[in-house]
Formats: C-alpha cells, sequence, structure tokens
C-alpha cells in the first residue's frame, strides 16, 4: 500500500508483466499519475489521492498492439531465429539515428 504522496517505480519495463501492470495502473488507477524517470526501462507512479473506486471499477488495458509489440521485441531479444535476428539488426540501425 503507497500512502498520498508516496511514489512506486518499476524496472525493467522489457518484461511483458511490467508492461501490463503500468497500462493497468494508468487505465484504472485515477489516483495515481506517471512521472518521468531518467530512463526508458524505468516508469514511476506516484500517489496523488485516496482510491475512490468501487469494487467493480475496472477499464481494459490489455490490447493487440502491445501483444503485438512485445512479441516482436521478443524475437529481437531471443535471436534464435532468422526473423529474430533481422529485427535486431534492424532495431540496431534505426537507434544510430
Amino acid at each position: 500500500m503507497t500512502k498520498v504522496g508516496g511514489i512506486v517505480v518499476f524496472h525493467d519495463l522489457w518484461m511483458r508483466a511490467l508492461i501490463l501492470i503500468r497500462s493497468y495502473i494508468k487505465k484504472n488507477r485515477k489516483d495515481f499519475i506517471e512521472i518521468k524517470v531518467g530512463s526508458s526501462n524505468m516508469c514511476a507512479f506516484q500517489r496523488i489521492d485516496k482510491d475512490s473506486r468501487d469494487g467493480m471499477a475496472f477499464k481494459e488495458f490489455y490490447n493487440l498492439q502491445g501483444y503485438l509489440k512485445y512479441h516482436v521485441n521478443r524475437l529481437s531479444w531471443e535471436r534464435k531465429t532468422i526473423i529474430g535476428r533481422s529485427i535486431f539488426k534492424l532495431k540496431t540501425i534505426i537507434k544510430r539515428f
């Protein structure tokens, strides 16, 4: 439990579980705001209010775009297939620009 004013930080945003947690908080928790951090591999949320949701409050946070993005990135991380190695090379070239 985080008190009002408290901050929660997540590291290793390449992990599917953390991508989903971040998405869930952004869609379902109006009592938290996302704060900028100095790394693309981290995110942080600050609690700005008490949780006023009822027990049935829920907004869908999972979508096809997130699913595809994760699996394309996963191929490039593992680099076990020709497609994975090709995606990794392409991402490396793009990062140079």
